[in-house]
């Protein structure tokens, strides 16, 4: 809530720091694979300062302003899988999804670029000039992968393959907030926030196939590597206003609106392929460098609370708060395309979100505090079940001095 600020009768400097991180387990072919991420960094970062103003219980009785950098969200993330099999290969699906591709359409030449030419996808591109891909006898637009073998009208994989796929997420949302806050004869508590939300998204991921014996693959395949990178990066803008009503010295009432947040996002992406053989031949080649512009507006949000201070010994607090996700949007920011499809399909598969937070703080020490805390977060798809719900605790240890 903004209005908290005014609630300070002193000032002072706030530093959270981090350490977030994730495991993942994969069962792939009977080979278990552990992948994880760690993650340091600061959560919360800020001062607010309180001014008096010289009078007591009457008029504007103190200002504040205040500077808090916060992290809203961390997408750290990671995973592996390894096996081995002769049973498929990921060269067999790029096969068939590029079945109906004019093949000298996809060549790469002086005179064509087909990554803006034609209608492939690029790992096909890739695939086809590094020869990762060849047409079926008599055909221009049917497919084999390198690591299949053709006999009469069987395709099957020649040989096993050991596959090995790995991904890594890291990035996160943070929001600096400018807030400027008002005490009013020590009963109410008006503030403001502006904020700048600032996203930072990068994606990799690679995947290998291997051949274990060269010789029972037709075509002499030895390995190939497949790799893809993806980074989003944005900025937007919110304001939020708050008020806190004190009726009695030790409760607090307090409600904040948030408006929607305009953001520009950024988007680009590539992939790199690369072939080796057992004759020697080898290759690697990279697809251009994707990008993107558009816009999202983020929905309207609104937030009750309350709260109860036990004297001086702690407080506990819990707060409401609704957002309709299926009232965001999207806009094209270079005016090329309108995007009515994904907006339907927001409305259509998004809904309402209810978020519960209960928080207590207790003085162990006039400058020690223990703190606990819990979150509840409904699923904001509309076809979700409770299943689908997030629920998160929270624990700590604080020390506060004045200055």
């Amino acid at each position: 809530n903004p209005a908290s600020s005014a609630v300070y009768r002193y000032s002072e400097f706030m530093i959270t720091p981090s350490l977030s991180g994730v495991s993942n387990t994969a069962n792939y072919l009977g080979s278990r694979s552990n992948e994880g991420n760690t993650r340091f960094g600061v959560s919360n970062f800020g001062f607010v300062g309180s001014y008096n103003t010289g009078r007591e219980n009457a008029g504007l009785v103190s200002w504040s302003f205040g500077l808090v950098i916060n992290k809203m969200n961390s997408y750290t993330n990671g995973m592996a899988a390894r096996g081995t099999t002769d049973a498929s290969s990921w060269l067999s699906s790029l096969a068939y999804n590029t079945d109906g591709i004019y093949a000298p359409d996809m060549d790469i030449t002086d005179s064509n670029d087909p990554f803006y030419t034609s209608n492939a996808p690029w790992n096909s591109l890739l695939a086809w000039n590094t020869t990762l891909l060849d047409t079926l006898p008599g055909t221009s637009d049917l497919y084999i992968g390198a690591t299949e073998n053709l006999n009469g009208n069987d395709i099957t994989v020649g040989g096993t393959l050991d596959q090995n796929y790995r991904n890594k997420v890291i990035g996160n949302v943070t929001e600096a907030t400018i807030n400027f806050g008002g005490n009013f004869a020590n009963k109410l508590f008006l503030g403001v926030n502006i904020g700048i939300q600032s996203i930072s998204y990068r994606y990799e991921e690679t995947y290998r196939e291997k051949a274990l014996n060269s010789s029972q693959f037709q075509t002499g395949f030895e390995s190939f590597n497949t790799a893809y990178r993806y980074k989003a990066t944005g900025s937007g803008i919110n304001v939020k206003a708050g008020l806190i009503y004190l009726p009695t010295n030790w409760l607090r009432l307090g409600a904040s609106i948030s408006t929607p947040t305009l953001m520009y996002l950024s988007e680009e992406w590539e992939n790199a392929m690369e072939s080796k053989f057992n004759d020697g031949y080898s290759q690697k080649l990279y697809s251009p460098l994707g990008a993107y512009n558009y816009y999202l507006e983020t929905p309207f949000r609104w937030n009750v609370g309350v709260a109860a201070t036990l004297g001086e010994r702690g407080v506990f607090s819990v707060d409401y708060e609704s957002v309709d996700y299926s009232k965001a949007l999207l806009s094209d920011a270079d005016n090329y395309y309108g995007y009515a499809d994904e907006n339907d399909d927001i409305r259509n598969m998004l809904g309402k979100q209810n978020i519960l937070r209960m928080g207590a703080e207790v003085n162990v020490t006039p400058q020690f505090a223990a703190r606990a805390g819990y979150q509840f977060y409904s699923s904001p798809y509309s076809d979700a079940s409770a299943n689908d719900n997030l629920n998160i605790g929270s624990v700590g240890v604080g020390y506060v001095t004045a200055f």
